[in-house]
């Protein structure tokens, strides 16, 4: 009996005479709903739209939590930004100093035959070539994490994009059963593969930041539920 309200219900559904063509009940369909309750592929059909909608809260929640993240590196990032900036000028001004003592030097040698000079006049070029080393590393560090910086905006651009597909509709109305079970369990298996994909490429990508510059240095893994662990061996 319930199989044989089922088919009348699809057929009479697709006639248009229970459901019209965006998938909501006609005035009919609503007293055939109140008298006789809802079909199977009804009951399938809302409890698709539920777990489907829970599945969308948690992954915004998810998608959220990344970008309160993303925020906080900006933080650290622009804080460390900072400091090589100041280090920067720091190294800028040493260098000024060392350079006219340098000069000074060198102008009293005409009169000075080195003499006892010699050895601090060696460990002063040697300094002088130290703070020039730290300059031009600090200049490198810093285009580090200026790309460094750009590869997050480009991450938090994504997820943003990402955010705005999964918000849209992608599930039709509770009532309706146009779109069968099996269609709809596809769909989510195909959007369950997509992110474990985008995941997979994001975390390769900051891995391919973090540990790329360091070749000879290695490291394991280890993939938590809600984190990866990196430690150096």
């Amino acid at each position: 009996l319930s199989s044989a309200y089922d088919n009348i219900h699809n057929l009479l559904s697709q006639a248009r005479v229970l459901e019209d063509a965006a998938g909501s009940p006609t005035p009919l369909g609503r007293i055939t709903t109140h008298v006789f309750g809802l079909s199977n592929p009804q009951r399938e059909q809302r409890m698709v739209q539920l777990l489907f909608t829970e599945f969308l809260a948690v992954l915004e929640d998810s998608i959220q939590a990344e970008l309160q993240h993303s925020v906080t590196l900006f933080a650290l990032f622009e804080a460390v930004d900072f400091h090589f900036l100041n280090l920067a000028r720091t190294v800028v001004r040493e260098s000024s100093a060392q350079e006219e003592l340098h000069a000074d030097m060198l102008s009293s040698l005409w009169t000075r035959l080195l003499g006892t000079r010699a050895a601090e006049l060696r460990k002063f070029e040697q300094n002088r070539q130290l703070l020039r080393n730290v300059r031009e590393k600090t200049v490198r560090n810093k285009g580090i994490l200026v790309e460094h910086n750009g590869k997050l905006l480009t991450l938090k651009a994504s997820l943003e994009t990402l955010r705005s597909k999964l918000v849209s509709p992608l599930v039709r109305g509770v009532n309706s059963t146009t779109l069968t079970l099996e269609d709809q369990i596809h769909g989510l298996s195909d959007v369950s593969e997509y992110l474990g994909g985008v995941r997979k490429q994001q975390k390769g990508k900051v891995m391919e930041t973090l540990f790329g510059s360091v070749p000879s240095k290695k490291y394991t893994i280890d993939e938590k539920p809600d984190t990866v662990v990196v430690n150096a061996l």
